[in-house]
């Protein structure tokens, strides 16, 4: 009988745990009070690279992109990556965002271990009052950014547009300036922000606002 409850706790308590696991993590990046809390954190060991959530019918995804263009947590040295967020409307209504060409003060903000910034890769200018500052997202279409931690001229042409006349790049009726950041030394990193989100309505469309979100991303360079 001993040796019964001994095998039913090896084999049949772990095999519990782990689907009571998987039945409250959706994505498997959070689970009980930090679901609540809104925060979302991808490990450098996670085979989910990428923070992929739905909330009130918005689909946020947020990660690091390598030279090639794939979600990864962990790059060589000296190794281009790019922070990469995306906001898509998965309702059958149209909505817009207000002006946002970034979505925190502290988006692509890069951490050591211990929480010493190493800070951003651009610096925000100032704002272009061409045409109407909103992002339009209708039903099922998406609003996207992306910066790269290294300055490159050649890939920011790609993703900005230059003005020569006053050197500052152009994106979402802003203007940008890089910080022209040195590849981080060998070592493990984070970067972290949050922000609650406004989802303007078209017309008589209500509109709505997230709770703060947070999103986490661990990463390693080797």
């Amino acid at each position: 009988m001993k040796k019964s409850k001994k095998l039913y706790r090896l084999i049949f308590l772990p095999l519990a745990l782990l689907l009571i696991s998987a039945a409250g993590c959706e994505n498997g990046l959070f689970s009980g009070e930090d679901k609540k809390k809104n925060f979302w954190e991808v490990h450098i060991n996670d085979q989910q690279k990428m923070i992929r959530e739905t909330v009130q019918g918005i689909e946020f995804k947020f990660c690091l992109l390598n030279e090639d263009t794939v979600p990864a947590t962990t790059f060589e040295y000296g190794e281009n990556f790019l922070f990469c967020f995306s906001v898509k409307n998965l309702r059958e209504e149209d909505y817009y965002l207000p002006f946002m060409p970034i979505p925190s003060q502290h988006f692509a903000e890069v951490y050591q271990k211990d929480g010493t910034s190493l800070g951003r890769p651009f610096k925000r200018g100032p704002e272009i009052t061409i045409g109407s500052a909103v992002h339009t997202l209708f039903s099922g279409k998406k609003y996207e950014v992306k910066f790269p931690w290294l300055y490159d001229f050649e890939l920011w042409n790609e993703l900005y547009k230059y003005n020569e006349q006053v050197n500052d790049w152009e994106y979402c009726w802003a203007t940008f300036t890089p910080t022209n950041q040195p590849p981080p030394e060998k070592g493990k990193y984070y970067t972290k922000w949050s922000n609650a989100f406004t989802i303007e309505g078209w017309g008589d469309t209500p509109s709505f606002k997230t709770e703060k979100l947070t999103f986490k991303i661990n990463f390693e360079i080797k």
